[in-house]
C-alpha cells in the first residue's frame, strides 16, 4: 500500500507541475499576443526600413505582418514612411528644413540618423521651450521674417498656437495619440493655419 501511495502521489505532482507549466504557456501566450497588438496599434501603416527575418525592407506593416514575428523580433523593428521621405526629398530641394525640437541634441541627432533622413535637413535646432519667444528667437537666427517661417508639427499647442501668435505660419498633421499636456479643446481657427492629414499633402499645399 505505501508503494501505491507514493505512485499517487507523484502522479497527482506531476499533474499539478504540467498544470502550472500550461498556465504558464498560456500567460506567456496572452503577453505575446498583447505585445504584438500594441506594436501594430502604433506601427500599421508604416514601411519597415530595415529587413527583420521574412519581412523585407520597404514592407507596409499591418497586424498579420507583425504577428508573424517572435516577440524579440518586434523589437527589432525599424520603420519610416516612404511618402514622408519623398516628401522631405521634394521639399529640401526648395526650401530649408530644420528640426525644431526641445529634446536632447544628441538624442535627436541619433534618431534622425537611424530614421535615415537626416540628408534633408539643415541642421537640428533645440529650443529650450516652445512659446512665441522661443520660435522669435529661431527666426531671428534663421535672418528670416515671420512670414517666411512655416512650422509642421504633431502639437496644436507647441508647435501652432505660439507660432501663429507670432505672425508665422503652421500647419497641424495630427499624431494617433496625443499627451495629456498636449491637447488644446478649442477649435484653432486662423488665416495662417492649415490642418493636414498626411505630410505628402504638403507638395500640393506649397
Amino acid at each position: 500500500h505505501g508503494i501505491e501511495k507514493d505512485e499517487r502521489s507523484i502522479t497527482i505532482e506531476r499533474a499539478e507541475i504540467e498544470e502550472v507549466q500550461q498556465d504558464k504557456i498560456v500567460e506567456e501566450e496572452i503577453l505575446e499576443r498583447s505585445i504584438k497588438q500594441r506594436a501594430s496599434q502604433f506601427l500599421s501603416g508604416s514601411s519597415l526600413t530595415k529587413k527583420v527575418k521574412d519581412l523585407s525592407e520597404g514592407t507596409k506593416l499591418d497586424f498579420e505582418a507583425i504577428d508573424k514575428l517572435s516577440v524579440n523580433d518586434v523589437f527589432k523593428i525599424t520603420v519610416g514612411n516612404v511618402n514622408d521621405e519623398a516628401t522631405l526629398a521634394q521639399l529640401s530641394k526648395k526650401y530649408l528644413l530644420v528640426m525644431a525640437t526641445k529634446g536632447d541634441l544628441l538624442d535627436q541627432e541619433r534618431k534622425l540618423i537611424k530614421s535615415g533622413l537626416e540628408k534633408y535637413f539643415h541642421h537640428i535646432e533645440v529650443m529650450s521651450d516652445k512659446q512665441p519667444e522661443n520660435y522669435q528667437k529661431l527666426i531671428t537666427h534663421l535672418d528670416i521674417t515671420p512670414s517666411q517661417f512655416l512650422m509642421v508639427g504633431n502639437s496644436l499647442k507647441s508647435d501652432v498656437l505660439p507660432v501663429l501668435e507670432i505672425g508665422s505660419y503652421a500647419i497641424h498633421i495630427p499624431f494617433h495619440t496625443t499627451w495629456e499636456h498636449e491637447k488644446v479643446e478649442e477649435e484653432v481657427m486662423h488665416y495662417n493655419f492649415k490642418e493636414l492629414k498626411l505630410a505628402s499633402e504638403l507638395i500640393d499645399l506649397l
